[in-house]
């Protein structure tokens, strides 16, 4: 063998080394790439629903704890009765969508949550409200949106 194929076949070991080291190094950086990412999203849709949902909590927290001390001597409406009660276990639109077997996408379930729960505050906000000017007692620091 010369001293030219000897090179010329070094160079080829050489260059299927580098092209595994290449490849190699291009899939552990998208794997590691899309790890990133996805904890990135992963931690931003967390954070937006611990937030929104200690709103939501607070919020009908506030109003239950005010018809159980203010006005647990007042007979309440149905649908006030209904909300307090169905809130008190959990019940939520993501909960029914879950027992319902009824399959959606994230999108449309999260966007009728987000509508559920805002309607249901509203609602007890609009009740309570006449009550609570009565006594001379704003509770209004939180703004659902």
């Amino acid at each position: 063998m010369n001293d030219s194929s000897e090179i010329d076949e070094t160079l080829e070991v050489a260059s299927k080394t580098w092209d595994r080291v290449i490849e190699t190094a291009n899939k552990t950086g998208f794997r590691e790439g899309v790890d990133v990412g996805s904890e990135a999203v992963l931690q931003e849709d967390f954070d937006r629903g611990y937030v929104d949902g200690f709103k939501i909590a607070y919020f009908l927290g506030k109003y239950k704890g005010l018809a159980n001390s203010l006005f647990k001597n007042i007979e309440h409406p149905k649908e006030i009765n209904d909300i307090l009660e169905k809130t008190r276990r959990g019940a939520c639109h993501i909960c029914d969508c879950q027992y319902s077997g009824v399959i959606q996408d994230q999108a449309s379930i999260l966007a009728k949550h987000e509508e559920h729960t805002l309607k249901i505050c509203k609602i007890l906000q609009r009740y309570f409200e006449p009550l609570l000017k009565n006594l001379e007692i704003d509770i209004n620091d939180i703004d659902l949106k």
